[in-house]
């Protein structure tokens, strides 16, 4: 990892939590692929998958995207976890998104022929965004069905030589909305827009960073829109870039009213037998943050009870999801038990995403996988032959509007 200094102090470039996993995944983002490659390697295609478990689920895996697996709410607490999508409803506490499928986005080109691509995700989310990159005639298509249908909507951009766009409800049938939109696209940049589908019937595009649509238009006999098409033509080719298209869920505890200080929920898993040979790894993913978040705990609750914690974290970990592992060697029978506490206000929501427990230790340190909370950097040395080190370094890096303020 080489990190370049720029002109000033203000150029600070931090890096965390590197894994590295068995099998192919691709360059993620697409713009980190150098123009010209330094050394001779093997082609990497440049595609985009969502984090998260990449090994057939168990008995105890659980990405809550189509329930809660195997898990139950317990039944001696004070209150359940609650499975979600998107927010949690409420500002400055808890994640935006789950962290399965989070801000994925799926990188995907088209010919200059004018033929609709239906190899998206199914859409669940009412609004998505994308950037392309064509010289004119970029189209959307929007149906309930991952194929052309008679009833679907068209969205096109850049048409009439880059000069203008238009809403049809049918593919070249005729516009229903139009705007004159001059250069909107460019042969040579990403150029971003989004696309909102409202309950009534509502179809609003715009530009990226722009609230107020520049088309816009109310189908009185509105369709189902499941799926996303795409397609360039008319001499022009496209790159494309489709973020959040879906969205994906997780476990979290509402801390809002009636809920009390010390109010405890638990999630726990089927009963597990006791390890045999070198135990068990257990990873998941957990997000705490807010002003007033209280403790996340894992036991491993056996006949005799919950006893002690296995892992704990108190207090807010910033705004983003982050990962847990924790090995596991057990000579009776037990239960996966995972315990949120509610703090002093409805500002400390606590989410679970993401369990996998697989066999064997959790062989981290010191090989594949580096989160620098170990103050050895995990077998990872500085080189010497360079211009200066890499700093180990907790909260902010010391210099006002650059770098992390934590980890």
């Amino acid at each position: 990892f080489e990190g370049v200094r720029g002109i000033s102090y203000r150029g600070d470039i931090s890096i965390d939590d590197i894994t590295f996993t068995t099998g192919p995944c691709g360059l993620t983002p697409p713009e980190a692929r150098p123009q010209v490659a330094s050394t001779p390697g093997p082609v990497v295609t440049a595609t985009t998958t969502a984090p998260g478990p990449s090994q057939a689920p168990g008995d105890y895996d659980c990405t809550f995207e189509t329930g809660l697996c195997q898990y139950q709410q317990a039944t001696d607490d004070q209150f359940d976890w609650t499975r979600q999508t998107g927010n949690t409803g409420t500002t400055n506490t808890g994640p935006a998104t789950d962290h399965t499928l989070g801000v994925v986005c799926e990188s995907r080109s088209s010919t200059d022929q004018y033929l609709y691509t239906w190899d998206l995700p199914q859409l669940t989310r009412s609004r998505f965004e994308f950037s392309v990159m064509a010289g004119n005639d970029a189209h959307i298509g929007l149906s309930s069905q991952n194929q052309d249908l008679d009833d679907m909507y068209e969205i096109v951009i850049g048409g009439y030589v880059n000069s203008q766009s238009a809403i049809r409800r049918s593919k070249l049938g005729a516009s229903v909305a139009s705007a004159v939109t001059p250069n909107v696209l460019s042969a040579t940049e990403f150029r971003r827009f989004w696309v909102s589908y409202l309950p009534d019937g509502t179809i609003q595009v715009g530009r990226y960073g722009e609230q107020v649509p520049f088309m816009e238009w109310t189908d009185p006999n509105k369709l189902d829109i499941n799926f996303v098409g795409y397609t360039t033509g008319w001499g022009a080719t496209g790159q494309w870039k489709f973020c959040d298209l879906a969205d994906g869920y997780y476990m979290f505890i509402e801390t809002s009213d009636p809920r009390q200080v010390d109010d405890t929920a638990r999630l726990e898993s089927p009963n597990h037998p006791a390890t045999t040979g070198q135990g068990k790894c257990l990873t998941f993913y957990y997000h705490m943050y807010g002003t007033h978040v209280n403790t996340l705990n894992l036991y491993l609750k056996t006949s005799a009870g919950l006893g002690n914690p296995i892992w704990t974290r108190t207090g807010t970990a910033g705004d983003t999801w982050r990962r847990a592992h924790v090995s596991i060697a057990k000579d009776s029978s037990f239960q996966l038990s995972f315990e949120a506490l509610r703090g002093t206000s409805f500002r400390g929501d606590i989410a679970i995403d993401d369990i996998v427990l697989a066999d064997g230790p959790c062989t981290y340190v010191g090989e594949h996988i580096c989160d620098f909370e170990d103050l050895n950097l995990c077998g990872y040395t500085q080189d010497t032959n360079d211009d200066f080190d890499w700093t180990l370094q907790s909260t902010n890096t010391g210099s006002a509007n650059t770098g992390p303020p934590y980890d």
